[in-house]
Parts: structure tokens; sequence; C-alpha cells
């Protein structure tokens, strides 16, 4: 199964490939800002050939997006989270993306998956099978989410009467 769906090949989507990790709750302004210096980090990133996070981190992204969203009248180095250590065509460059984002019509906030609602008696069946597994695992000596991932033991736990005979099923062609 692992196999399989490693050959799975997923489709970049550039509408949202710029939404990050923290950024679903930042307000629209704030997310048209993340967009632009996204983008930016990327073409920085590849322009010196590092990660983008030795470029601008996340966090740090988020931070100064939210900081320029809520402060537009300020320039951007004024801004308490400006990267350090930053060179001036490099500054120069980021305070442009952060103009860009200001300039920018706001970015609408993804709609939010409905969650189902909290059953105790999954959440203990959930913890129960996450103990074995990852016993299962350390035995093994290997990644516990080889063995299953958070999302199919969710699956198992509030579906136990089916889940585990659908999962079989699913995987009988990865051979």
């Amino acid at each position: 199964r692992v196999v399989a769906s490693s050959r799975i090949v997923c489709e970049s989507d550039p509408e949202n490939e710029w939404r990050i990790s923290g950024s679903a709750l930042m307000s629209p302004q704030a997310l048209a800002i993340v967009r632009e210096l996204w983008h930016w980090r990327e073409r920085e990133a590849e322009a010196v050939d590092l990660p983008v996070f030795k470029v601008l981190h996340s966090e740090l992204l988020l931070d100064l997006a939210s900081w320029c969203s809520e402060n537009p009248k300020i320039p951007p180095m004024g801004a308490p989270c400006w990267p350090r250590r930053s060179s001036p065509a490099r500054s120069e460059s980021l305070v442009a993306a952060i103009e860009r984002g200001r300039q920018s019509e706001p970015v609408p906030r993804p709609p939010r998956a409905e969650r189902p609602p909290r059953d105790k008696d999954a959440e203990v069946r959930m913890e129960k099978l996450r103990v074995h597994r990852d016993a299962v695992a350390a035995e093994l000596e290997i990644d516990p989410t080889i063995i299953a991932p958070k999302s199919t033991l969710q699956e198992i736990a509030r579906k136990p009467d089916t889940a585990s005979a659908a999962l079989l099923a699913e995987n009988r062609g990865c051979r």
C-alpha cells in the first residue's frame, strides 16, 4: 500500500500552493500578503539555490504578513519581526512583495471542512489503536505511519464494524 501510494503524482494547485500551515485563520488581507511573500520566497530560494526556510522561515513569513496587514501605513522594515541579516537587495525585493500584497485584493479564507461530531468511544478506540500501532512499529523499527497513518486509525475508530473490511478491499489491488 505504501509503495502504491508513493507512485501517485499529486497535481500542484497554483491557486492554493502558497497556503501554508498557520495561514488559514489569517485575515483576507494578510492572506494576500502571505501569497505574495510565498511567491517571493520561492523565487529567492531558487535564485540562490537554498531551501525556502533559509530564505524566510514560514513562521516569520506569517508574522510579517500579519503585522504588515495590521499596520498598512507603516513601512514593512519597521516591523518588529523584520528578518535580520537580509541584504539590501533582498530587503528591497521583500518590501516590494509586501507592498504588492497590501495592494492586492483580499484573499477569502478557505472553507473549513466540517468535522464529525465528537465521539468519546471513538477517541478511546483511536488511542488504543495508536498505542498498539506505535508498539508494533517500535518492535519493527519503522515509522508508525508506514503501518497506518492517523487518518486510517481515525477511520477504523469511527467505524469499527465496517472500516477494516473497506480498507482491506481498497488495498487488495496493491501488491
